[in-house]
């Protein structure tokens, strides 16, 4: 006989389920569009002060190893990241209107966007700190942190209003991908 806790955690489990299928469906063309103007914006800003305050160094590389950075950098931060801090951390996107003002109305809609964001750039040094392979002292940067931050906010106005994952996932694997190819 299955208890009241285990149906609840079986339910909670299928929904989230339902919520990650829904969030990998392709967005529409608009939304693609908005992405790209939202993430060409996001790169105008963030450059110029990456490079002004030393945390980058223009020296393009185009050899084999950006090959295998390209591959690794969509399955670890873009797909996993994106996937924890906007999926399964944020409200779902696309919730009928009165629901939607009801949560914005208690502040969980709000909390858990913030909530989402800090959890973000706090991942950020603590892979440092976790000793993992990817992580970069810069992580732990102020400035590099304040440029995460925007493109947490960035990656999570194209989830909202989309309700789909790809321009995220797109965006922040083209950040990854640029950043190994064009700076050290």
């Amino acid at each position: 006989m299955i208890t009241t806790g285990a149906k609840r955690k079986t339910m909670m489990l299928q929904q989230h389920m339902n919520r990650a299928r829904e969030a990998f469906r392709l967005p529409e063309p608009r939304h693609w569009l908005e992405a790209l103007v939202l993430f060409g914006v996001y790169v105008m800003i963030t450059t110029p002060v990456m490079i002004a305050t030393d945390m980058f160094t223009f020296q393009p590389r185009f050899d084999t190893t950006l090959l295998t950075i390209a591959v690794i950098a969509f399955i670890a931060p873009a797909l996993g990241e994106e996937l924890v801090f906007r999926v399964i951390l944020q409200p779902e996107p696309g919730q009928d209107h009165q629901q939607r003002r009801r949560m914005v109305r208690q502040s969980l809609f709000w909390v858990r966007i913030v909530l989402s964001l800090i959890l973000f750039l706090l991942w950020h040094p603590a892979q440092i700190w976790l000793g993992l392979p990817t992580a970069q002292p810069m992580f732990a940067e102020p400035v590099f942190l304040g440029a995460a931050g925007l493109m947490a906010v960035a990656c999570t106005i194209s989830y909202q209003r989309s309700a789909s994952i790809w321009p995220a996932i797109s965006a922040h694997w083209a950040l990854v991908v640029g950043m190994k190819a064009l700076f050290v």
